[in-house]
């Protein structure tokens, strides 16, 4: 599995920027729907966000009033 971590790793630093910079700028129903991916991808690469985590709670931090969909979206993220 550790032979995984690098090529892991590189991939996030590429997709995790890009990925929240659209969400910070798209309409409510797709950002809801990149949050839920987001959900999976993280349960994916499990400790592997965790160089991510800042951007990742300051990104969730931004829209945890918007909707009651969005908290518990936000809520599943952080689960």
């Amino acid at each position: 599995m550790a032979s995984y971590s690098r090529p892991l790793c590189c991939c996030l630093l590429q997709v995790l920027p890009v990925l929240f910079a659209v969400v910070r700028v798209c309409d409510e129903p797709l950002r809801e729907l990149l949050l839920e991916q987001l959900v999976v991808l993280v349960m994916v690469v499990r400790q592997h966000i965790r160089r991510f985590l800042p951007d990742l709670l300051g990104l969730l931090g931004e829209f945890w009033g918007i909707s009651p969909k969005t908290q518990h979206t936000c809520l599943k993220v952080r689960a």
